[in-house]
C-alpha cells in the first residue's frame, strides 16, 4: 500500500473494514511495515478522540501503543465533527509529534467528519480533500466480504452481537450449573473429563463449519461465515450449556482451552465461546468471555477482544487472567507476544498432565500466568444469590 494523496479518500473508506464498524469520534493509526516505496499495513490502532485538555496524554498513548508494535510509519485519521475549519488540528499536531519522537513518521495525517459514504475529508498537511467513497466500494471491502468478515453499524452493535439470552433461560441454566456444582463438591469430575467435555463441542462446531463451507461452496456461496446464512450453528441443549459452563469455571480446564485458539480449530473453539457468552449466566459468563477475548486478541480483532474484556470484567470482578488481558491490551502488547506467553503456559501445562498433578503445597510452576484464586463452588452460588427484600 503507498501513501500516495489521491488514495486517502480510499484509506478512509477501508476503516470500517479495518476495525469491523464504523468509528465515531476517533483517533485511528494506519500503521505501516517494510521497506521501499510500497509498505504494506500494520495493526490500526484506534483510539477515543481526547477532550482538548486531555490531548498531551491521548497523544502520549498513542504513541505508546504503536511503538509496541515495532512499526515505521503510520497514516493518522481524525473521525469527529468540529466548529473549526478544520477540526482536531492541535490534537493532530501532537500525535505526530509523539509519534515522531518515538522514531515512526506520519506521512500523512487526515480528517473527516465521519468514515461513512459523502462526508467531508481534508489533509492537515495542505488542506486539500474531497469526500468519502462509499467504503463498501472499496477494494477491500471486496477482500473482507469474500473472507466472511463482517462489518457493524457501530461498536455498540459489534457488542450487540454478544448480549445475553432472556432473563428466564439464563435463570434456568443457573439452576441446573448449582445443582451441579452441588455435587461436584462429594464426587468431583476430573479435568481431564471436563476438557473432554470442551473439546467435543469445539468438535462439533469446527465439523458444522466444515459441512457449511462444502454446502455452500456447491451452491457457488462466497462465504460461510458466522453471520452467513449458509451457516449452521450446532444446537446446544441448556444441560450442555451448563456442564460446560462448570467445565470452564474449573481454571486448569480453561488454562488448556487457550491452545484452542493456536490451532485449526481456532474460530470454531471462538463461536462457541461466543454462543457460550450469550447463554451463560453471571459470573460463570466469565470464562467463555475471557477465552474468546483471547482468540480474537490473537486474530488481530482487537475491538472484540475489549468488548469480551468488558463482558468478562463484569461478570467477574477481579478475574485474574481479564485483568492481565486488559492490561496487555492498553500497553499495545502485540498478538505475537500474546501467542507466544500462551503457548508458555500450555506447554507448561502439558509438562504438568505429563510428571502427574501437582500435590498441594509444591512449588508453583514456572513462567505460568500468575494463577487465579480458586473460587469455592458455594461462593459461586453466594454470588447469585438475589437479596431479600
Amino acid at each position: 500500500m503507498t501513501t500516495n494523496l489521491h488514495q486517502a479518500a480510499d484509506l478512509i473508506a477501508a476503516i470500517p473494514y479495518l476495525l469491523g464498524y464504523h468509528p465515531d469520534n476517533s483517533v485511528i493509526a494506519l500503521t505501516l511495515r517494510g521497506p521501499g516505496p510500497v509498505p504494506s499495513l500494520g495493526p490500526v490502532i484506534r483510539a477515543d478522540l481526547p477532550a482538548p485538555p486531555d490531548y498531551e496524554a491521548g497523544a502520549a498513548h498513542l504513541a505508546m501503543v504503536a511503538v509496541e508494535h515495532d512499526v515505521g510509519a503510520a497514516i493518522l485519521v481524525v473521525v469527529g465533527r468540529g466548529g473549526e475549519p478544520l477540526p482536531h488540528r492541535e490534537f493532530a499536531d501532537m500525535a505526530r509529534a509523539e509519534l515522531a519522537a518515538s522514531g515512526i513518521t506520519v506521512p500523512r495525517a487526515l480528517w473527516t467528519a465521519s468514515v461513512k459514504a459523502g462526508e467531508p475529508w481534508r489533509c492537515y498537511d495542505d488542506l486539500d480533500g474531497g469526500v468519502v467513497p462509499d467504503p463498501d466500494c472499496s477494494e477491500i471491502a471486496a477482500q473482507y466480504t469474500v473472507a466472511g468478515v463482517v462489518k457493524y453499524p457501530s461498536r455498540q452493535a459489534m457488542a450487540d452481537t454478544l448480549a445475553p439470552d432472556p432473563a428466564a433461560d439464563l435463570e434456568r441454566r443457573a439452576e441446573m450449573i448449582d445443582q451441579l456444582l452441588s455435587e461436584e463438591l462429594d464426587d468431583p469430575t476430573s479435568d481431564e473429563d471436563l476438557f473432554s467435555h470442551v473439546e467435543s463441542a469445539v468438535d462439533a462446531f469446527h465439523e458444522t463449519a466444515v459441512s457449511s463451507t462444502l454446502d455452500g461452496l456447491s451452491r457457488g456461496a462466497r462465504s460461510q461465515a458466522p453471520h452467513s446464512p449458509d451457516y449452521r450453528e450446532p444446537g446446544l441443549s441448556d444441560e450442555r450449556i451448563a456442564r460446560l459452563a462448570l467445565a470452564l469455571g474449573r481454571e486448569g480446564v480453561r488454562d488448556r482451552c487457550l491452545a484452542f485458539a493456536m490451532t485449526a480449530k481456532d474460530a470454531a473453539a471462538a463461536r462457541l465461546w461466543t454462543r457460550m457468552v450469550r447463554a451463560v449466566p453471571e459470573p460463570e459468563r466469565a470464562e467463555p468471555a475471557c477465552l474468546l477475548a483471547v482468540s480474537a486478541y490473537l486474530a488481530g480483532n482487537g475491538i472484540l477482544a475489549h468488548i469480551a474484556l468488558e463482558i468478562s470484567s463484569t461478570a467477574q470482578p477481579g478475574h485474574v487472567l481479564s485483568s492481565l488481558l486488559v492490561s496487555a491490551a492498553h500497553h499495545g502488547m502485540p498478538p505475537d507476544d500474546l501467542r507466544t506467553l500462551i503457548e508458555g503456559v500450555v506447554v507448561n501445562l502439558d509438562d504438568v498432565r505429563t510428571e502427574g498433578s501437582l500435590r498441594r503445597g509444591d512449588p508453583p510452576i514456572p513462567c505460568e500466568l500468575p494463577r487465579e484464586v480458586i473460587t469455592a463452588p458455594v461462593i459461586r452460588r453466594l454470588a447469585r444469590q438475589r437479596p431479600v427484600t
